[in-house]
């Protein structure tokens, strides 16, 4: 029992010696707390590529295929999410030979650039939203063998576009973010099996060709960061 009583005692002298103030000896606690921040970009280089889908015109939903929709682009972000951005656009379509009025072959080639104007948000560190237009100009070339007989060269026009676009980022690394993108195009061209080289209808009633020609892309893209906050 003596035993027993020395032993509490001096566990009571060793717990007073290690919580005493006067020793300078304590308990550190961190109780510090860093929430989730939000990623606010300043300077980005995107690269985007899609499937296009031809849409509304007929003729050209029918006939031309859309292979790829490349765009790549510098993007400014303010502190409150609103970006800005200028970059190229290329898209290559190829001649679907089953479904043109006669037998041709041939790609459809669209090159231009454009401005970009939208909301970019991270909501946490790994999630952000992209909500945006792009405005632009393309040059397009309908490169056909009927073209080449006829027309001695290809096809050559000129059009505006305009492309309201959301995306959906998920970042990497600090440095980096990749993103699912559905843009819709609506193009400033009528397209006509004419432009192709043939002078038939291939079937399509004359209101089918004074629909403007869009496309719906899917896409999906990289993202590095310059800045990574402002």
């Amino acid at each position: 029992m003596k035993m027993f009583r020395n032993m509490l005692i001096a566990g009571a002298l060793t717990c007073q010696c290690a919580f005493s103030q006067d020793e300078g000896v304590g308990i550190i606690v961190d109780n510090s707390y860093e929430p989730v921040g939000e990623i606010t970009p300043k300077h980005t280089f995107n690269l985007v590529a899609g499937l296009p889908n031809a849409t509304v015109n007929k003729p050209f939903e029918s006939i031309m295929r859309g292979i790829v929709d490349v765009n790549p682009y510098y993007q400014y972000s303010l502190p409150n999410s609103i970006v800005f951005g200028a970059g190229f656009r290329y898209i290559h379509y190829a001649v679907n030979e089953f479904r043109t009025p006669e037998p041709l072959d041939g790609v459809m080639h669209s090159l231009g650039g454009f401005l970009k104007f939208g909301y970019e948000k991270f909501y946490t560190t790994r999630f952000a939203m992209d909500f945006s237009v792009k405005v632009g100009y393309n040059w397009h070339i309908l490169d056909t063998d009927l073209n080449d007989k006829i027309r001695g060269g290809a096809y050559r026009f000129d059009s505006g576009f305009v492309e309201p676009t959301v995306g959906f980022i998920l970042s990497a690394t600090e440095h980096s973010s990749y993103r699912l993108t559905i843009g819709y195009t609506f193009q400033g061209f009528i397209f006509t099996p004419h432009q192709l080289g043939t002078q038939m209808s291939g079937g399509w009633e004359p209101k089918e060709y004074s629909k403007s020609s869009q496309i719906i892309t899917f896409g999906l893209g990289y993202t590095y960061y310059f800045g990574r906050k402002n």
